[in-house]
């Protein structure tokens, strides 16, 4: 393909082409949201089920 060169370890027999590296990124990216709304989905429903730990802990805090 014209325009797409190799930007990494040029020249070393393996590297990422700039499409590669987008979609590693892209696939990188997705993983790290879903595991992040995973957990801030498990927090919630743990902090509606002991609201006063949570503000307990919350006035601790500050």
């Amino acid at each position: 393909m014209i325009g797409v060169r190799k930007i990494f370890c040029r020249g070393r027999g393996f590297g990422f082409t700039l499409i590669e590296l987008l979609v590693v990124i892209a696939v990188i990216a997705v993983l790290l949201g879903m595991t992040i709304c995973v957990g801030l989905r498990k927090f919630d429903r743990w902090a509606k089920d002991l609201p006063m730990l949570r503000f307990v802990a919350i006035r601790d805090f500050v």
